[in-house]
């Protein structure tokens, strides 16, 4: 027989048994209802910094001559000019050291690496952590896998451990009893709307981790209905931070904590998930 949803946040929705594949819709009500209570305290959009401690600048000059060689023979990054890659990639990478507790086995996944960003420039300033970096095309994946190697063997007294660079889906690890909710903090700078990442990455945190999007300017126009799909998937928006990189280049780290866990039906498959993504009242999706 199937089973209710189980989460601390009673939504109208899920408060009854739903057979697995026919599609849940959305009732019409109003935008403030589902907001009530849940809208953001203005005092948590904060200012931040993004900077790079002199210290530093041996691991990652020698992770932008890794980066720059493999991107001979594969595509990982479009950035290759040094000081926009010293901005756009490691101070970029940095302000996530303003949100994220440093705390020694901390486990990190990075959904969507793509080249190692913001992952390995993380390991390299906390490597007393406990890294996965994901992404779903190989050749990426074993790209960074070999960038890590190198690394750790130029610098063996700082990296005594490596990161576990996997091939794989984010959707997939959140249905597997190995990832999901085994997380304390999941980072994402993937191009992807801000419901389809909350789908994405919530499921795979552990209750009291957090979730953050690396996003640009454009964020705002997603917010409106954010708090509402973060909810049914178990999390919050906590906080909103500001912070410029150089030359004038305007990012946002959007910061969810989650609460309670994900209801068994999501993350959906990829093609639902990303064709029906979670929203406000009138719509619909499928949790096949």
């Amino acid at each position: 027989m199937p089973q209710p949803f189980k989460s601390s946040v009673v939504w109208p929705w899920l408060v009854k048994p739903c057979p697995p594949n026919p599609p849940i819709s959305i009732p019409k009500c109003p935008v403030a209802f589902y907001l009530q209570g849940l809208k953001m305290p203005s005092e948590n959009t904060v200012e931040i910094e993004a900077r790079i401690e002199s210290s530093w600048k041996p691991w990652f000059e020698a992770f932008y001559q890794e980066m720059i060689q493999a991107n001979q023979t594969m595509n990982l990054t479009r950035v290759t000019d040094h000081d926009e890659f010293e901005s756009k990639h490691l101070q970029d990478s940095m302000a996530l050291l303003n949100v994220l507790p440093d705390q020694a086995g901390m486990k990190l996944l990075d959904v969507g690496t793509g080249g190692g960003v913001p992952g390995l420039p993380l390991w390299l300033v906390r490597p007393h952590w406990e890294f996965t970096l994901l992404d779903s095309v190989g050749k990426k994946i074993r790209a960074v896998e070999q960038m890590a190697q190198h690394l750790k063997n130029q610098f063996p007294e700082q990296l005594s451990t490596l990161p576990h660079c996997l091939q794989g889906r984010a959707e997939v690890l959140g249905r597997d009893k190995a990832h999901r909710e085994q997380y304390d903090a999941v980072v994402c700078r993937a191009v992807a709307t801000l419901p389809v990442l909350l789908e994405y990455c919530l499921p795979l945190l552990k209750r009291g981790g957090v979730f953050v999007a690396m996003k640009g300017p454009s964020y705002a126009e997603e917010l409106e209905e954010i708090n509402v799909v973060a909810g049914i998937l178990g999390g919050r928006l906590a906080k909103v931070c500001h912070y410029t990189l150089p030359p004038d280049l305007e990012r946002v780290l959007l910061v969810f904590e989650k609460r309670s866990l994900t209801p068994h039906a999501f993350p959906r498959k990829d093609s639902n998930l990303r064709k029906k993504p979670l929203n406000l009242a009138g719509k619909s999706y499928s949790n096949a």
